[in-house]
């Protein structure tokens, strides 16, 4: 498989902007990045601060959708929000998915419609999260949900592989839309018929699930190139990595052409980057670039169960892992919500929890 990604020059950045609004434990902010300076947008009237939001950009209305989330004093949260690049408006749809954190999302560019899936609600008394299968689609605004006669059964990777940095988002699964195909696309952790955990790749087709084949494993960035017309998967550094010991390796890419996946030879890894988690992240089409921000600092405690978030912004663009110099930079954090605004070229990034002292 050729891997045909471009890459960007490094970015020089310098400029002010107005502060940022840190509530008691995170964010109720909203910046953008148009590969220039991090710009500050918020305006008075906005969602509360949240970590796990579900955050889409619905093309068709050129707004960002936000739903749900979990508030800072652990409430799970069921409010729609739309972001129109100026302002933030409260929706009253008459119906909405469940209270939740984790759900996942995107735009369906031949159904016009933002697709939402899955997440995890109140925790119940054996300490794990009740999880949700549901499929909902936003149409501008309405929610509606759809029945399926089966759909995936999703599982938190962190249950699977429990996360050395506590407070970091949840580790479900993760959703693109594939414009080759017309299908959503879904990678994560399952269970199949037998009750066993294992790692798929499912489609959506906007009426029914398919499964399709096995899926690389996680962490990593899911994303749909147009120029290239393939979903790729970009594999990362598991978290606890840097606890273990283990020197700076190679990951390796993986295209999907609709029934398999395919993978590229391995590329080395930045040490600067290895173990980051809890990061927001959004694909920027135009530059073919991936853009990360936030994340929790490997090793930055010394009970290496809790971490330190990072105020970096990182660059994916095919070859390898750039630290961008952003002098200007919203304050650290981890689990915030990030998106590629199509119609104003630039990424769009709400929230997400602070973190900077040790526990």
């Amino acid at each position: 498989m050729t891997f045909t990604l471009g890459l960007l020059a490094t970015l020089a950045v310098a400029s002010c902007g107005p502060s940022s609004v840190r509530t008691a434990a995170g964010y109720n902010d909203t910046w953008t990045w148009d590969g220039q300076p991090w710009t500050d947008r918020s305006t008075p009237d906005r969602p509360p601060a949240r970590r796990g939001g579900m955050l889409a950009f619905d093309s068709a209305r050129g707004a960002a959708v936000l739903f749900g989330g979990e508030d800072l004093g652990g409430r799970m949260l069921d409010d729609t929000w739309t972001w129109d690049g100026r302002h933030w408006n409260a929706r009253s749809p008459k119906h909405h998915p469940s209270a939740r954190n984790g759900a996942v999302g995107v735009y369906d560019s031949a159904r016009q419609v933002v697709w939402l899936f899955a997440g995890f609600s109140a925790r119940s008394s054996d300490g794990r999260p009740t999880l949700h299968h549901d499929v909902w689609k936003w149409d501008g605004s309405d929610w509606t949900n759809l029945t399926p006669s089966s759909s995936p059964l999703v599982l938190s990777y962190g249950e699977a592989y429990p996360l050395v940095v506590k407070g970091a988002s949840w580790n479900g699964p993760a959703i693109t839309f594939d414009g080759a195909s017309n299908n959503v696309v879904v990678v994560g952790l399952f269970t199949d018929p037998n009750a066993l955990e294992v790692f798929e790749t499912w489609t959506w087709d906007g009426a029914a699930w398919k499964v399709t084949a096995e899926t690389p494993r996680p962490p990593g960035y899911l994303f749909y190139d147009p120029s290239a017309r393939q979903v790729v998967f970009v594999a990362d550094d598991p978290p606890d990595a840097p606890f273990q010991g283990l020197p700076a390796r190679t990951y390796q890419l993986f295209a999907w052409d609709g029934a398999a996946w395919s993978v590229s030879d391995p590329m080395p890894q930045d040490p600067n980057r290895y173990g980051l988690s809890g990061q927001g992240s959004a694909y920027d089409p135009v530059d073919r670039v991936l853009i990360t921000f936030g994340g929790a600092a490997p090793n930055s405690c010394k009970d290496h169960l809790t971490s330190v978030a990072v105020a970096e912004t990182w660059r994916w663009g095919g070859a390898g892992w750039t630290l961008l110099d952003t002098p200007i930079a919203p304050p650290a954090r981890l689990s915030t919500m990030m998106v590629w605004d199509s119609t104003r070229q630039q990424v769009v990034m709400f929230g997400g929890l602070a973190r900077d002292a040790c526990l």
